[in-house]
């Protein structure tokens, strides 16, 4: 006797993704701006850990979150940005740890 009707054809459960980097609690994010961007690429090409090209080349954020060590290259990404429509800015976590 075969699988239940229906039950080939179902997906497998799926679990929320997992940050690609998991020590960053509380460390910087990256934003994008879609409207501000012309998909030149560069950002894509400096931070290929965090971003990904769409089927028209503009680029999406895989993961938010940036891991320190990836950092570095963060920055470089958003300086390299003609459009400036990648930004770095602390998370929610930072920010509340910040005195006021």
């Amino acid at each position: 006797m075969g699988p239940a009707r229906g039950a080939a054809c179902r997906p497998p459960p799926s679990s929320p993704p997992r940050p690609l980097y998991e020590e960053n609690r509380g460390g910087m994010r990256l934003q994008l701006d879609p409207s501000a961007c012309d998909g030149f690429g560069f950002c894509i090409g400096l931070l290929g850990e965090l971003l990904v090209a769409e089927e028209w080349g503009f680029p999406v954020v895989q993961d938010a979150n940036v891991a320190p060590q990836l950092e570095s290259y963060a920055r470089q990404a958003v300086k390299a940005c003609p459009r400036k429509a990648l930004r770095l800015v602390p998370s929610e976590l930072e920010a509340a740890r910040r005195p006021k």
